[in-house]
C-alpha cells in the first residue's frame, strides 16, 4: 500500500480515497452510455437540461451556514473569486456542450481523444502562460501530441475541434479552479446558477415534447453530472497526486472502448496512428512525472532528516 500512502493521509484514508476516485472515473467512463440514450434530443436542449437540473439539485447547499459565509466572501472587496467563477462558467458551458455534441453525433472517439491530450495541454499551458521550462521528456510528449493532431487534420481534411475544445476548456477550467478559495461544489453551484438563466430562456423558446423516459433521463442528467464530481473531490483529498495521474486515463479509455466495440465508430489507420502517438506521449509524460515526484520526495526526506 506504499503507493497509496502519503505524508498527509493514513493508509485507510488513502483506500477510501482510491475507492471514491475509481467510482468517479468509472462513472465518467460509463456516462457515455447514458448520454447516448438522448441521441434524439437536440444537443443544446440536452445541455440546457443538464445545467438546469444540476443547479436545482445544488440549491440545498445554500441553506448551510458555512456555505452562505463562503458566498459572502466571493463578493468581498478585493476578492477575485467572482472573476474566476465567471470565466469558469463560460468554459464549463463550452466543455459540457462539446461533450454532449460528441456523444449524440457518433464522435465519442474524438471526445476520448480530447481527454487523452488534456494532460499535455496542461504542460503547454505552463509554458505559454506561466513561463515554465520543459524538460526533454515533456517537450517530446508535447511534440508527439502536436504531430498526432496535425496528422489527423491533414489526412482527414478537418480539424478535430471537439477534441481540442474539450482539452483546452478542461485545462483552463482546471487553472481557474485552483485560484478559487471556496468549495468545489459551491463553485459548480455558482456556475450552473449563472448558466441556468440562458438555459431557461432556451427551454422556454425551443423546448420540444418528450415521452416519460426521455424526461426521466433529462432530469437524471443533474445527478449524473454532480455525483462523480462529489466523489472526485472526496478522492482527490485523500489520494496522492501520482496515483491520480494514472486514474485520470480511466474515463477516456472507457469512452474509447465503448465507441469502438459498442457503437462501432470508424477507426482507420489514421486514427490508429493518432491515438498511438498520443498514448506514447502520455506514457513518456507519466513516467517523467513519477520520476520527478519520487526525486522531490527523496530530497524532502533528506532535508527533514
Amino acid at each position: 500500500m506504499r503507493l497509496l500512502s502519503n505524508g498527509n493521509s493514513k493508509p485507510s484514508e488513502a483506500r477510501i480515497g482510491l475507492a471514491y476516485s475509481l467510482l468517479a472515473y468509472f462513472w465518467w467512463g460509463f456516462a457515455a452510455l447514458f448520454w447516448k440514450r438522448l441521441t434524439g434530443v437536440a444537443p443544446l436542449e440536452i445541455l440546457a437540461h443538464r445545467i438546469l437540473w444540476s443547479f436545482i439539485f445544488l440549491i440545498p447547499l445554500f441553506f448551510k451556514q458555512r456555505v452562505r459565509e463562503q458566498c459572502a466572501s466571493v463578493f468581498e472587496k478585493g476578492s477575485r473569486d467572482w472573476i474566476y467563477i465567471v470565466l469558469g462558467t463560460v468554459l464549463i458551458g463550452f466543455n459540457w456542450g462539446a461533450f454532449i455534441l460528441a456523444m449524440v453525433t457518433e464522435r465519442i472517439l474524438e471526445a476520448s481523444l480530447g481527454y487523452f491530450i488534456a494532460p499535455l495541454t496542461f504542460v503547454g499551458l505552463g509554458v505559454w502562460f506561466l513561463h515554465e521550462r520543459l524538460n526533454r521528456n515533456q517537450r517530446l510528449a508535447v511534440l508527439l501530441a502536436t504531430v498526432a493532431i496535425s496528422l489527423l487534420w491533414f489526412r482527414l481534411g478537418t480539424l478535430p475541434w471537439i477534441a481540442l475544445c474539450l482539452a483546452f476548456t478542461f485545462t483552463f477550467y482546471g487553472l481557474f479552479k485552483r485560484k478559487i478559495s471556496i468549495d468545489a461544489s459551491l463553485t459548480v453551484a455558482f456556475e450552473t446558477g449563472l448558466l441556468s438563466l440562458p438555459a431557461l430562456a432556451y427551454l422556454y423558446f425551443y423546448s420540444t415534447p418528450h415521452n416519460l423516459m426521455t424526461w426521466a433521463l433529462l432530469i437524471a442528467s443533474g445527478p449524473v453530472t454532480l455525483l462523480p464530481q462529489v466523489w472526485f473531490t472526496l478522492g482527490a483529498r485523500r489520494v496522492p497526486f501520482t496515483v491520480m495521474g494514472f486514474l485520470q486515463y480511466i474515463a477516456p479509455m472507457m469512452n474509447f472502448l465503448i465507441a469502438l466495440f459498442i457503437y462501432h465508430e470508424p477507426f482507420d489507420e489514421v486514427r490508429m496512428l493518432t491515438f498511438g502517438l498520443i498514448w506514447v506521449g502520455l506514457l513518456i509524460y507519466t513516467a517523467d512525472m513519477i520520476a520527478r515526484r519520487r526525486t522531490a520526495t527523496r530530497e524532502a526526506k533528506l532535508k527533514s532528516a
